[in-house]
């Protein structure tokens, strides 16, 4: 895949989520529900103006409704491995917030500027397991389609996200193998710190870019699925 289409693809599948409240909604009802209201958010004419503030306040709206659909205790869980029983209870649920503040921080305002009225069509919907289920959507681009299954698992009445995987690439097993490497020899406290730093960063320089009316830097584009 090269990498604008991998882009667009992992932009589409990972962030276009957000909004709508979906208890008792079955799998696939609540992903469609999802991607076609955050679609109607990025299209709503109210952001078209280039103001800065505006983009920020898009880019809240946009997180605010992505932490309801995605489980990120499980993401958490899942993308450290073993490395999990290191963390205090506190650090677990520090380091979920964190993680979902650095993806949001790392995609969000690609979405809003990448976003081209690509199409997604949402093929069938299958039980794997109690409580869990996955959902087999594709992505139409300009010109082929791309194939992106999620995983979900059924929690207080609510189907949440807990993995998506795009053409064989698994998002927890992506990000675990970064978390492996990082603390292999290092501690969680650290992981936490760098995390933090990151974030702080990346919400610095968009805010920044903004005001100056800069583009995203293409280059950004290489490390879109490197977090640390």
């Amino acid at each position: 895949m090269s990498v604008h289409r991998c882009l667009i693809v992992w932009l589409l599948a990972v962030f276009l989520l957000p909004m709508a409240a979906s208890a008792g909604m079955g799998p696939m009802k609540t992903i469609q529900t999802r991607i076609d209201a955050a679609i109607s958010l990025l299209k709503d004419p109210r952001y078209k103006d280039p103001d800065p503030d505006l983009a920020e306040k898009q880019h809240q709206e946009l997180f605010e409704h992505v932490q309801d659909i995605f489980d990120f205790r499980t993401i958490s869980m899942l993308a450290t491995g073993r490395n999990w029983r290191r963390f205090t209870p506190e650090q677990q649920k520090e380091f979920a917030d964190l993680f979902a503040k650095l993806l949001a921080n790392t995609y969000i305002s690609k979405v809003q500027e990448n976003f081209r009225n690509e199409q997604v069509v949402y093929d069938e919907e299958s039980i794997i397991s109690e409580g869990r289920s996955e959902v087999r959507t594709r992505v139409l681009l300009s010109n082929s389609e791309v194939p992106v299954i999620y995983r979900l698992r059924h929690i207080q009445n609510e189907w949440r996200i807990y993995d998506v995987q795009i053409e064989g690439i698994s998002l927890v097993q992506n990000y675990r193998s970064q978390f492996e490497e990082y603390l292999f020899r290092r501690e969680p406290a650290e992981l936490i710190q760098q995390m933090q730093g990151r974030i702080t960063k990346l919400e610095k320089d968009r805010i920044q870019r903004r005001k100056e009316g800069k583009p995203l830097d293409p280059d950004a584009e290489e490390d879109m699925l490197k977090l640390l």
